[in-house]
């Protein structure tokens, strides 16, 4: 099945105890109370057929009865509660209505809503991790980044660890984690000291800008694409070459560590390898 990551923000515009009746009855719900030519009319449109809206609602309440129908994981946040909530869809659930009050006046409200089952909270020490690679727009997304993470919390069960299973600013993180360490020198790498920025948030082409242990500048960019797909990496990376004043690295799916025109190819699985050979690494692996 699906993941899916849903917003109950204030953006919802129900009362705070419509918003309680959701989280304690473990429902995930929204709220399109407009017709199909975009007004709002004396009562709220309660059509569970999704022609009868438009713009972004309509796609909304297809994406909902679809969730409905197919089932899926789900990741709920909801405004004015820290923990997020997850659950699962049971496939071929029935979207049901649920009536309170707008949070904006005393107008009765009808939100559409679907029946969380098998559900557990996730506290905020705990989904720091998660939180940073949601879906940062959209009242219900399909949520690919976090691959089999939220099914397996629900199902109290461990995700086989794996460096394609972490998202992209996780592989940035990880490469310069990897760096710090003395298996860097015996790989031949330079040895990160300093970050002089943040990862990720650096220039066009690099991810990674630190000092490395001789005082030169490292730029490096991680990639999990093979090197073949990704020979133009290197090309970009040729104007931070320099024998004298930097180390430039290109972390990607390769066989092994080679040098191509003063750039430093380097196998991600290696790096995957070294951390997961660490208590903390595998404790990183893992989020």
């Amino acid at each position: 099945m699906q993941t899916y990551f849903i917003r109950h923000s204030s953006q919802l515009n129900i009362s705070e105890l419509t918003r309680q009746k959701l989280w304690d009855e473990r429902r995930i719900a929204i709220h399109y109370p407009k017709d199909l030519d975009g007004e709002l009319q004396s009562v709220d449109n309660n059509s569970l057929n999704f022609d009868d809206y438009c713009g972004v609602a309509k796609s909304v309440m297809k994406r909902f009865q679809a969730l409905g129908r197919e089932g899926g994981y789900v990741c709920a946040q909801y405004y004015g509660q820290s923990d997020l909530l997850l659950g699962t869809i049971v496939p071929n659930s029935k979207v049901k209505l649920i009536h309170g009050t707008w949070g904006s006046s005393e107008r009765h409200a009808v939100l559409k809503t679907l029946q969380l089952v098998d559900t557990k909270l996730l506290q905020s020490t705990e989904y720091s991790v998660i939180a940073a690679s949601r879906p940062q727009q959209g009242t219900i997304s399909r949520w690919h980044a976090i691959g089999d993470g939220i099914a397996a919390l629900i199902e109290n069960r461990k995700v086989q660890l794996s460096w394609k299973t972490l998202s992209p600013q996780r592989q940035e993180v990880g490469c310069s984690e990897f760096l710090r360490l003395p298996d860097a020198l015996n790989f031949g790498l330079p040895q990160l000291k300093s970050l002089l920025l943040p990862v990720g948030k650096t220039l066009k082409d690099v991810d990674l800008i630190g000092i490395a242990s001789d005082g030169k500048r490292i730029f490096a960019q991680v990639t999990y694409s093979n090197i073949l797909e990704v020979a133009w990496k290197v090309k970009r990376l040729h104007q931070f070459v320099s024998s004298k004043k930097s180390h430039v690295i290109l972390f990607c799916n390769c066989d092994a560590h080679s040098v191509k025109e003063g750039v430093h190819i380097f196998p991600v699985q290696q790096v995957f390898k070294t951390l997961n050979g660490q208590a903390w690494g595998r404790k990183f692996l893992r989020g």
